[in-house]
């Protein structure tokens, strides 16, 4: 199974609202097709960001709490 990975898509708060974030996912999706691969993986630390790649139409499937804990400079990432 192909499977591309989307990593971050970070905005600058005063950039929001102009719709970047939508054509950047919307650019990957069409890359993503266009390699043949059967599933695009989103990863993010963000509650808002997760709210976002729904409303592209992600689904959740796993949860985390603790993926970085062995990090201690990333322990606050959610």
């Amino acid at each position: 199974m192909d499977v591309a990975v989307l990593w971050d898509i970070g905005m600058d708060p005063g950039l929001q609202g102009f719709g970047t974030r939508r054509a950047l996912f919307e650019s990957a999706a069409v890359w993503v097709r266009e390699q043949d691969c059967v599933r695009l993986q989103a990863e993010t630390q963000n509650v808002s960001a997760c709210r976002f790649y729904a409303r592209m139409g992600c689904r959740l499937r796993t949860f985390d709490r603790f993926a970085y804990w062995a990090n201690a400079a990333l322990r606050d990432e959610v």
